[in-house]
């Protein structure tokens, strides 16, 4: 059941998926073998590409190699633009809509202008299946979802970590893990949009519900 990690391998943060507080867990296991990939929005500076040189050296001087970040293809450093030589993944994902409201609620917090959720729906796309290795499509988002060595969810976060820590032969967090980075809480019903949404947005709520599938059959 253990994986593996003798090669560079990658977590892919889903943005809203409880990436930061698994950040610090795999920080935790791995140490200065971890390598972060994330989008510097400050200065605008996108995470460059990685060599197979540089993985490997990482590895040999650190014990490990584990590249942590977001991985937006449509950002221009996606898996196959910057780590295209990495073969195993890992992710947490979260039920779309819950993911989505909670994206709008930490852009809504920090604009400058006060912000519509029934205009974002309609004009922004869920910041989900963009962070996987390739293309996602109705005709390939099983396949796509099989590649990855294991896919926890969000909605059974300690379980995920846990079945997580095995397969990477790492102890668990002997506590329960505090979520990091949560969004504000607000008033606003946002359960009302939610038809609308998995209409728009079909593909995201397939490919869930089918990692979900697997997951529970294999942890739960």
């Amino acid at each position: 059941m253990q994986k593996d990690t003798s090669t560079p391998f990658a977590f892919i943060h889903v943005p809203k998926c409880a990436g930061t507080s698994l950040r610090s867990v795999f920080f935790d296991w791995y140490g200065a073998g971890v390598i972060p990939h994330y989008y510097h929005e400050p200065t605008g500076g996108a995470p460059k590409p990685i060599t197979l040189d540089y993985a490997i050296k990482h590895l040999k001087e650190h014990g490990s190699c584990c590249i942590f970040g977001h991985f937006n293809c449509l950002r221009g450093f996606g898996v196959r633009h910057n780590i295209s030589f990495v073969e195993m993944f890992f992710t947490i994902l979260r039920e779309p809509f819950s993911q989505f409201v909670s994206e709008f609620k930490y852009k809504a917090a920090r604009s400058r202008t006060q912000l519509n959720f029934e205009s974002y729906l309609q004009e922004c796309s869920p910041n989900y299946l963009n962070h996987f290795p390739n293309i996602v499509s109705f005709e390939n988002y099983k396949e796509e979802i099989e590649k990855f060595e294991f896919i926890g969810i969000y909605e059974y976060f300690e379980e995920s970590v846990e079945f997580m820590s095995r397969l990477l032969g790492k102890e668990a967090p002997g506590k329960m893990l505090k979520r990091q980075n949560v969004g504000p809480s607000d008033s606003f019903d946002y359960s009302k949009y939610r038809l609308e949404f998995e209409e728009l947005n079909s593909l995201e709520c397939e490919a869930y519900n089918y990692a979900r599938k697997i997951f529970e059959e294999k942890v739960l």
